[in-house]
């Protein structure tokens, strides 16, 4: 009974912050006296008592909490025993750490949680809950519909209200068109509003050209527009979670001639992997890359046989991935850029290597210089490997020594100078030891056995 009246008060109490602060709130049912939790028929009397006794307490500034009981509806789980797997568990769809920190607990709630009936995790999910600190509850950002149940079981979802940013916008026009890039923080569709009148317009009375991809790098390309003609733009991208940005209203004119300038290749930067070369383009307009590629030279960019990778649409900045490559072999790569107006530009071959497989560490480490001190109680044991590797010390007072023996000392930290000490020993007795050490790759080096006795008692 010490402990139904303990879990009331928590309860409440949790309850009375969040309506006082007016933090994140969590929906609670009106009548919870037929819910059960737990193994058997005293888990749910144990329970409904908890639940029953909440109704009619007062709360500490005189207001009366009438019938705000914790939703602990588990229709959703057929046993109890899968509601304790997913209490036990980080959480199912979790979506915050602080949700997967409650189903997981902490040393300090261990004993406490010991004492209380096994099957009765959700009842310690929500006393963890009810210990919060403010700090805590407002970093939830839950739906207000959320029950204390949902979070519990792992279920709950926050809620992003944040709206993607749009930054680095391009507009590259032609003759009858125009390309129009930019980027965002995060993953959302592509919008542009145009009209030659002021403001485009959102809304309505404005044209559009959509994507509804969600993407960070966007593109769009406007095309059958007017020559020599002044377009308001405004450029609009929503993430998945319905949040929406917009920008500013842009302008750009379209050419009243024909495009013939190619763009201009500022720089190309390969990045080598074993299997992968990654390249970085810059241009001076926008435009789409190709990346021609080839174990031999000259690499023809007119030949349908060559491989290529592409870009998606146009950008002034582009990185373009070549995968499956052969490990350690020279490939010849040529850039193409061409601009909206199809003018293009083919730059010089660049000469790349793939890089080496490593290869896989199969010998162990080198023990030497092996030191023992020894005294009534304890032995000392120093030694160097000729790697960054782990130290281990089997002992025992009958040989040979077994290394599946549970009498060891380690450290599993990687060092190349090793020291340990072996405590709590019998005075005047001998000991036989074997030093162990591991590399990173897993390698074991054993050392061969040998004895050493600590000295009589003073």
């Amino acid at each position: 009974m010490k402990n139904t009246r303990y879990n009331t008060k928590q309860f409440i109490g949790y309850i009375i912050i969040a309506t006082i602060l007016g933090v994140p709130s969590f929906a609670f049912a009106k009548d919870a006296k037929d819910n059960t939790i737990g193994n058997g028929e005293h888990g749910r009397n144990r329970l409904s008592s908890q639940i029953t006794r909440s109704n009619g307490e007062t709360s500490n500034n005189g207001g009366e909490i009438k019938n705000n009981i914790l939703n602990t509806n588990l229709s959703q789980t057929s046993t109890s025993n899968s509601v304790n797997s997913n209490l036990i568990s980080t959480g199912r769809n979790s979506s915050s750490r602080s949700q997967s920190n409650l189903m997981r607990g902490d040393d300090n709630n261990k004993s406490e949680d010991e004492d209380d009936d096994r099957g009765n995790n959700l009842q310690k999910c929500f006393r963890r809950l009810s210990k919060l600190t403010i700090a805590d509850i407002l970093n939830f950002n839950f739906p207000t519909t959320t029950t204390l149940t949902q979070i519990c079981l792992g279920t709950a979802t926050s809620t992003d209200t944040i709206s993607p940013v749009i930054a680095n916008i391009v507009i590259t026009p032609n003759i009858n068109g125009a390309v129009i890039t930019w980027a965002t923080n995060e993953q959302a569709d592509s919008s542009v509003f145009f009209s030659t009148t002021t403001p485009a317009n959102v809304s309505s009375g404005s044209s559009v050209q959509s994507d509804t991809t969600r993407v960070m790098n966007h593109s769009i390309t406007l095309t059958a527009l007017s020559s020599a003609t002044m377009f308001n733009v405004v450029i609009k991208s929503t993430d998945a979670s319905g949040n929406t940005s917009l920008s500013n209203t842009l302008t750009f004119t379209t050419l009243s001639t024909t495009d013939t300038t190619p763009p201009v290749i500022n720089s190309i930067t390969p990045t080598i992997g074993t299997s992968t070369v990654q390249v970085a383009i810059n241009t001076n307009e926008a435009s789409n890359i190709k990346v021609f590629f080839s174990t031999t030279t000259p690499v023809n960019t007119s030949s349908s046989s060559t491989s290529f990778v592409q870009s998606a649409g146009f950008g002034t900045v582009s990185n373009v991935m070549i995968s499956g490559l052969i490990p350690n072999t020279a490939y010849s790569i040529v850039v193409v850029a061409t601009d909206p107006s199809g003018n293009n530009t083919i730059s010089s071959t660049i000469p790349v290597t793939t890089s080496v497989l490593p290869v896989a560490d199969i010998t162990p480490p080198t023990l030497s210089s092996i030191f023992a001190n020894s005294a009534s109680s304890s032995i000392n044991i120093s030694w160097t490997t000729n790697e960054l590797a782990t130290s281990k010390i089997y002992f025992s007072t009958t040989t040979p020594v077994s290394t599946t023996t549970l009498s060891f000392v380690e450290n599993v930290s990687l060092f190349k100078n090793h020291i340990l000490l072996i405590p709590g020993l019998i005075a005047n007795t001998l000991y036989h030891l074997i030093i162990q050490s591991k590399d990173a790759a897993g390698n074991i080096v054993n050392s061969f056995e040998f004895p050493i006795a600590t000295t009589p008692a003073i």
